[in-house]
């Protein structure tokens, strides 16, 4: 999908990767430096998982105007961590990415890092007060329910005129037989 100015997702993603430039507290990932490559062994093992979190308080501040921009952004975070954006989208509120991963990759250092680095963005280039919520979702997803899924984040807009993200997730947690107790969940 190319973007207003013409771009591809991938080359606004390249963009973004050029962007995510700063400084690095010693316990956060150098994007792109110092990784740890996969042995030859284990480069055959793609995963992919799919990704939700809101925003803090759930409250809409992700506005349409710039919504793809961040969405560019994000994935141009997840690349400069070698991990694979297949799609990134959402609403108001929150984010769903669906992301390759490799073996070497840790969940929940590439949602830290998407979540630091993209509200570092939002608050420099959007003058706003931003945060994302604390915790996030993460469901594996298998080769062959990769285009459903990538389907279904694009038409978040449409899907969400139906029900809420609030049901959704919890459809999600229930389909998967995760316990969950909802004093935490928001």
């Amino acid at each position: 999908n190319p973007s207003p100015d013409g771009d591809s997702y991938g080359s606004r993603w390249s963009r973004a990767k050029r962007e995510t430039t700063g400084t690095r507290r010693d316990n956060e990932i150098d994007p792109g430096r110092g990784h740890v490559p996969c042995s030859p062994c284990l480069r055959h093992t793609p995963a992919c998982t799919f990704t939700s979190f809101s925003t803090k308080g759930r409250i809409p501040l992700i506005d349409g105007a710039w919504r793809s921009d961040l969405h560019a952004y994000m994935g141009g975070c997840l690349k400069r961590l070698d991990a694979f954006p297949q799609e990134i989208g959402g609403v108001g509120d929150h984010v769903h990415l669906l992301i390759g991963i490799k073996p070497v990759h840790a969940i929940a250092d590439l949602v830290k890092e998407a979540k630091r680095l993209s509200t570092k963005w939002i608050r420099d280039s959007k003058r706003i007060q931003f945060a994302w919520q604390e915790g996030y979702g993460a469901f594996s997803v298998s080769k062959s329910a990769v285009l459903s899924v990538r389907k279904y984040i694009q038409e978040q807009e449409k899907h969400h005129q139906k029900r809420t993200f609030q049901e959704e997730y919890r459809e999600f947690l229930e389909k998967h037989g995760i316990d969950f107790d909802e004093r935490y969940l928001w």
